[in-house]
């Protein structure tokens, strides 16, 4: 499971680094996998960012945003139906293995076996 969170940029001189609404995992922690960031250069504080982060006028990135969510979407739905995504599937096309364009993978023992 995905968790999405805002990250504000830096805003000299009042910010001079990045902030979030959340505490985040530590970069050697698994669990940092599972979070994606959205921007959102319009709020002016961690509240406002996390508070307004599903409105085009309050975040530049609503929109964005919408497409990382429409994915995490689509591909649990998938998952569910036992196909997963694959970064770099292998078809084998006459007689030789190519890889091709991100394409759904059916996991179910029948497309494991060669």
């Amino acid at each position: 499971m995905s968790r999405l969170y805002t990250l504000l940029p830096p805003k000299p001189p009042q910010y001079l680094t990045s902030r979030t609404f959340i505490v985040l995992p530590k970069y050697q922690s698994r669990a940092k996998n599972h979070f994606m960031l959205a921007n959102n250069a319009i709020a002016d504080n961690e509240i406002e960012g996390h508070t307004g982060m599903f409105s085009a006028s309050t975040n530049d990135g609503y929109y964005q945003l919408g497409l990382m969510s429409a994915k995490l979407i689509r591909d649990a739905v998938m998952s569910s139906k036992g196909h997963v995504r694959s970064a770099s599937p292998v078809k084998v096309v006459g007689g030789r293995r190519r890889s091709s364009s991100t394409q759904p993978v059916k996991t179910d023992s029948k497309s494991r076996s060669s």
